[in-house]
Protein backbone atom coordinates (compact mmCIF):
# COMPACT_ATOMS: atom_id res chain seq x y z
CA UNK A 1 0.00 0.00 0.00
CA UNK A 2 2.89 2.23 1.00
CA UNK A 3 4.26 1.78 -2.62
CA UNK A 4 0.80 2.55 -4.33
CA UNK A 5 0.98 5.39 -2.27
CA UNK A 6 4.47 6.67 -3.40
CA UNK A 7 4.26 5.81 -6.80
CA UNK A 8 0.65 8.21 -6.77
CA UNK A 9 3.02 11.00 -5.25
CA UNK A 10 5.31 10.78 -7.63
CA UNK A 11 3.11 10.89 -10.59
CA UNK A 12 1.20 14.01 -8.85
CA UNK A 13 4.58 15.32 -8.73
CA UNK A 14 5.28 15.04 -12.57
CA UNK A 15 2.32 16.25 -13.52
CA UNK A 16 2.43 19.67 -12.13
CA UNK A 17 4.52 21.36 -14.27
CA UNK A 18 2.59 20.18 -17.04
CA UNK A 19 -0.23 21.73 -15.06
CA UNK A 20 1.25 24.80 -14.80
CA UNK A 21 2.23 24.77 -18.21
CA UNK A 22 -1.90 24.32 -19.32
CA UNK A 23 -3.07 26.42 -17.05
CA UNK A 24 -0.22 29.29 -18.30
CA UNK A 25 -1.39 28.50 -22.04
CA UNK A 26 -5.34 29.01 -21.02
CA UNK A 27 -4.12 32.30 -19.33
CA UNK A 28 -2.63 33.79 -22.71
CA UNK A 29 -5.73 33.30 -24.22
CA UNK A 30 -8.28 33.59 -21.68
CA UNK A 31 -7.19 36.59 -20.06
CA UNK A 32 -5.35 38.59 -22.84
CA UNK A 33 -7.18 42.15 -23.17
CA UNK A 34 -10.63 42.34 -24.71
CA UNK A 35 -10.13 44.50 -27.95
CA UNK A 36 -11.97 47.55 -27.91
CA UNK A 37 -12.53 47.30 -31.93
CA UNK A 38 -16.00 45.20 -31.78
CA UNK A 39 -17.63 47.85 -29.98
CA UNK A 40 -16.55 50.32 -32.28
CA UNK A 41 -17.58 48.75 -35.05
CA UNK A 42 -20.62 48.30 -33.32
CA UNK A 43 -21.01 52.10 -32.71
CA UNK A 44 -20.17 52.84 -36.34
CA UNK A 45 -22.58 49.86 -37.85
CA UNK A 46 -25.34 51.92 -35.29
CA UNK A 47 -24.70 54.84 -37.25
CA UNK A 48 -26.22 53.46 -40.26
CA UNK A 49 -29.22 53.94 -39.01
CA UNK A 50 -28.39 57.83 -39.54
CA UNK A 51 -27.94 59.29 -43.26
CA UNK A 52 -24.38 61.49 -42.27
CA UNK A 53 -21.83 59.52 -43.50
CA UNK A 54 -18.87 61.36 -42.42
CA UNK A 55 -19.84 62.50 -39.25
CA UNK A 56 -16.44 60.68 -37.45
CA UNK A 57 -14.39 62.08 -39.89
CA UNK A 58 -12.86 64.11 -37.57
CA UNK A 59 -11.34 61.71 -35.07
CA UNK A 60 -8.07 60.89 -35.27
CA UNK A 61 -6.81 57.03 -37.04
CA UNK A 62 -6.20 55.96 -33.43
CA UNK A 63 -9.45 55.76 -32.40
CA UNK A 64 -10.10 52.51 -33.84
CA UNK A 65 -6.67 50.83 -32.46
CA UNK A 66 -7.61 47.62 -30.38
CA UNK A 67 -4.86 48.28 -27.74
CA UNK A 68 -6.61 51.45 -26.40
CA UNK A 69 -7.38 51.24 -22.67
CA UNK A 70 -11.50 51.11 -22.32
CA UNK A 71 -11.63 54.86 -20.59
CA UNK A 72 -10.56 56.26 -23.92
CA UNK A 73 -14.10 55.25 -25.41
CA UNK A 74 -17.36 55.65 -24.49
CA UNK A 75 -20.78 55.23 -26.23
CA UNK A 76 -24.07 54.55 -26.63
CA UNK A 77 -25.85 53.84 -29.98
CA UNK A 78 -29.23 52.37 -31.38
CA UNK A 79 -28.81 48.78 -33.03
CA UNK A 80 -27.36 48.59 -36.34
CA UNK A 81 -31.02 46.64 -37.03
CA UNK A 82 -33.79 48.98 -37.60
CA UNK A 83 -36.05 47.65 -35.07
CA UNK A 84 -39.65 49.15 -35.29
CA UNK A 85 -39.52 48.38 -31.07
CA UNK A 86 -36.13 50.87 -29.85
CA UNK A 87 -37.40 54.08 -29.89
CA UNK A 88 -33.83 54.90 -28.64
CA UNK A 89 -33.01 57.22 -31.86
CA UNK A 90 -29.88 58.63 -30.24
CA UNK A 91 -26.53 58.08 -29.54
CA UNK A 92 -22.90 59.42 -29.31
CA UNK A 93 -19.21 58.41 -28.97
CA UNK A 94 -15.97 59.96 -26.87
CA UNK A 95 -12.94 59.53 -27.62
CA UNK A 96 -10.27 60.51 -25.01
CA UNK A 97 -6.55 61.22 -25.55
CA UNK A 98 -3.76 62.71 -23.24
CA UNK A 99 -1.69 64.83 -25.56
CA UNK A 100 1.43 66.89 -24.44
CA UNK A 101 0.73 70.87 -25.08
CA UNK A 102 2.19 70.95 -28.47
CA UNK A 103 0.18 68.00 -29.40
CA UNK A 104 -3.18 69.38 -28.51
CA UNK A 105 -1.89 72.54 -30.37
CA UNK A 106 -1.10 70.81 -33.74
CA UNK A 107 -5.19 69.10 -33.27
CA UNK A 108 -6.40 72.37 -32.84
CA UNK A 109 -4.42 74.32 -35.26
CA UNK A 110 -5.20 71.78 -38.02
CA UNK A 111 -9.39 72.04 -37.18
CA UNK A 112 -11.97 73.30 -39.45
CA UNK A 113 -14.38 74.45 -36.57
CA UNK A 114 -17.58 76.47 -36.66
CA UNK A 115 -16.73 78.27 -33.50
CA UNK A 116 -14.74 78.07 -29.97
CA UNK A 117 -16.77 78.32 -26.52
CA UNK A 118 -15.95 77.58 -22.83
CA UNK A 119 -17.68 74.18 -22.20
CA UNK A 120 -19.34 75.80 -18.95
CA UNK A 121 -21.04 78.64 -20.84
CA UNK A 122 -24.73 77.96 -20.03
CA UNK A 123 -25.87 79.84 -23.44
CA UNK A 124 -24.87 76.45 -24.60
CA UNK A 125 -27.22 73.52 -24.73
CA UNK A 126 -25.36 70.60 -22.92
CA UNK A 127 -27.31 67.44 -23.92
CA UNK A 128 -27.50 64.66 -21.67
CA UNK A 129 -28.32 61.60 -23.31
CA UNK A 130 -29.34 59.74 -20.33
CA UNK A 131 -32.03 62.94 -19.27
CA UNK A 132 -33.35 63.38 -23.01
CA UNK A 133 -36.73 61.90 -22.35
CA UNK A 134 -37.17 63.50 -18.12
CA UNK A 135 -37.53 67.18 -18.30
CA UNK A 136 -37.55 66.56 -14.57
CA UNK A 137 -33.84 65.45 -14.52
CA UNK A 138 -33.28 68.22 -16.85
CA UNK A 139 -30.63 71.44 -15.22
CA UNK A 140 -30.25 73.99 -17.95
CA UNK A 141 -33.09 75.97 -18.26
CA UNK A 142 -32.15 79.20 -20.45
CA UNK A 143 -29.80 79.07 -23.45
CA UNK A 144 -29.47 80.28 -26.68
CA UNK A 145 -31.37 78.13 -29.07
CA UNK A 146 -29.73 79.39 -32.22
CA UNK A 147 -26.35 77.89 -30.78
CA UNK A 148 -26.26 74.55 -32.06
CA UNK A 149 -26.20 71.63 -28.68
CA UNK A 150 -22.89 70.06 -27.41
CA UNK A 151 -22.15 66.74 -25.80
CA UNK A 152 -22.12 67.28 -22.00
CA UNK A 153 -19.64 65.08 -21.92
CA UNK A 154 -20.36 63.26 -18.33
CA UNK A 155 -18.65 60.37 -19.97
CA UNK A 156 -15.43 61.65 -21.38
CA UNK A 157 -12.13 60.46 -19.73
CA UNK A 158 -10.29 63.27 -17.93
CA UNK A 159 -8.63 61.23 -15.20
CA UNK A 160 -9.86 63.67 -11.95
CA UNK A 161 -12.14 60.40 -11.13
CA UNK A 162 -16.29 60.70 -10.52
CA UNK A 163 -18.64 62.70 -8.77
CA UNK A 164 -21.94 62.27 -7.39
CA UNK A 165 -24.98 63.42 -9.61
CA UNK A 166 -28.79 61.84 -9.72
CA UNK A 167 -31.13 61.37 -12.16
CA UNK A 168 -35.04 61.01 -12.80
CA UNK A 169 -36.00 57.22 -13.46
CA UNK A 170 -38.99 56.81 -15.21
CA UNK A 171 -39.13 53.33 -14.38
CA UNK A 172 -38.90 53.67 -10.64
CA UNK A 173 -40.66 56.92 -10.05
CA UNK A 174 -37.85 58.73 -8.60
CA UNK A 175 -35.03 60.67 -8.63
CA UNK A 176 -31.79 57.86 -8.06
CA UNK A 177 -27.88 58.69 -7.41
CA UNK A 178 -25.62 58.13 -10.40
CA UNK A 179 -21.94 59.22 -11.12
CA UNK A 180 -20.24 60.95 -13.27
CA UNK A 181 -17.07 62.00 -14.99
CA UNK A 182 -15.26 65.25 -12.82
CA UNK A 183 -14.62 67.66 -15.34
CA UNK A 184 -11.68 70.38 -16.02
CA UNK A 185 -13.07 73.49 -15.23
CA UNK A 186 -10.84 75.08 -18.14
CA UNK A 187 -12.54 72.60 -20.70
CA UNK A 188 -13.06 74.28 -24.21
CA UNK A 189 -15.04 72.78 -26.99
CA UNK A 190 -14.91 73.36 -30.61
CA UNK A 191 -17.61 72.55 -32.59
CA UNK A 192 -16.54 71.27 -36.13
CA UNK A 193 -20.13 70.66 -37.48
CA UNK A 194 -23.79 70.86 -36.46
CA UNK A 195 -26.77 70.69 -37.97
CA UNK A 196 -30.90 70.90 -36.66
CA UNK A 197 -33.06 68.33 -38.85
CA UNK A 198 -34.21 64.93 -38.57
CA UNK A 199 -31.37 62.79 -40.52
CA UNK A 200 -32.72 59.11 -39.21
CA UNK A 201 -33.58 56.75 -42.20
CA UNK A 202 -36.88 56.03 -40.09
CA UNK A 203 -37.84 59.49 -39.92
CA UNK A 204 -41.38 58.72 -38.67
CA UNK A 205 -40.44 56.36 -35.93
CA UNK A 206 -37.53 58.93 -34.86
CA UNK A 207 -40.11 61.65 -34.31
CA UNK A 208 -42.17 59.31 -31.85
CA UNK A 209 -39.05 59.62 -29.10
CA UNK A 210 -39.91 63.01 -26.80
CA UNK A 211 -37.42 65.57 -26.69
CA UNK A 212 -39.24 68.13 -24.71
CA UNK A 213 -36.04 69.43 -22.98
CA UNK A 214 -34.75 70.98 -26.61
CA UNK A 215 -36.45 73.22 -28.43
CA UNK A 216 -38.14 72.70 -31.40
CA UNK A 217 -35.04 73.92 -33.58
CA UNK A 218 -33.27 71.15 -32.12
CA UNK A 219 -35.62 68.52 -31.67
CA UNK A 220 -33.59 66.48 -34.23
CA UNK A 221 -29.82 66.77 -35.28
CA UNK A 222 -26.32 66.49 -34.99
CA UNK A 223 -23.14 67.86 -33.90
CA UNK A 224 -19.55 67.21 -33.61
CA UNK A 225 -16.79 68.63 -32.48
CA UNK A 226 -13.91 68.28 -29.41
CA UNK A 227 -13.35 69.40 -25.61
CA UNK A 228 -9.82 70.39 -24.95
CA UNK A 229 -8.16 70.70 -21.43
CA UNK A 230 -4.70 71.84 -21.48
CA UNK A 231 -4.85 71.02 -17.34
CA UNK A 232 -5.70 67.46 -18.06
CA UNK A 233 -3.20 67.27 -20.93
CA UNK A 234 -6.61 65.70 -22.93
CA UNK A 235 -8.43 65.67 -25.82
CA UNK A 236 -11.99 64.22 -26.69
CA UNK A 237 -13.60 63.70 -29.90
CA UNK A 238 -16.84 63.43 -29.60
CA UNK A 239 -20.14 62.70 -31.56
CA UNK A 240 -23.69 62.86 -31.03
CA UNK A 241 -26.67 62.73 -33.12
CA UNK A 242 -30.38 62.68 -31.24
Amino acid sequence: MNNLRNIIRNMSLCMIPILIIALQACNCNYFKPVPNEPGRIQFVNGLKMYEIDSITNHFPPSWSDYRLKNSNWTSRYCSSVDDSLSHDFRCFGVYSVELDLSEIDDVINNLSCQYKSDFFDDSIIRIDFWDIKEESSYRQQKFDSTRPPIYNLGNAYFGLGTEQDSSFSRKFGKFIKTEKQRLPTDLEIYIVDAQPGNFWKNKELADLEPRPVLPEKWKHGYSRGIGVSRSCSRVCWWVMAW
